[in-house]
């Protein structure tokens, strides 16, 4: 059961674009809020401990470094190739 949970939200990424042909922009937040209401009864938690503001900052300030550090490399690599 456990891996079933850990791979939820990919596997609802993979649906929505992959499948049902939705553009990301719709898919993100619906597979955000069907994680936390999935998590939220697994795990018998709190609706204060999942909607804690830091937590959502943190995890968006690691997104914008991740997505960064993707678009330096591609750069790097397109500028690689054009010379």
């Amino acid at each position: 059961m456990d891996i079933f949970i850990s791979a939820l939200p990919i596997l609802l990424v993979v649906l929505g674009l992959g499948i049902l042909n939705k553009p990301a922009i719709i898919v993100a937040p619906i597979v955000m809020i069907v994680t936390a209401l999935f998590g939220v009864y697994y795990f018998n938690a709190a609706w204060g401990d999942v909607l804690k503001i830091f937590v959502w900052q943190k995890g968006v300030i690691e997104g914008l470094k991740t997505g960064a550090m993707l678009w330096g490399a591609f750069s790097i690599l397109k500028f690689m190739q054009n010379t």
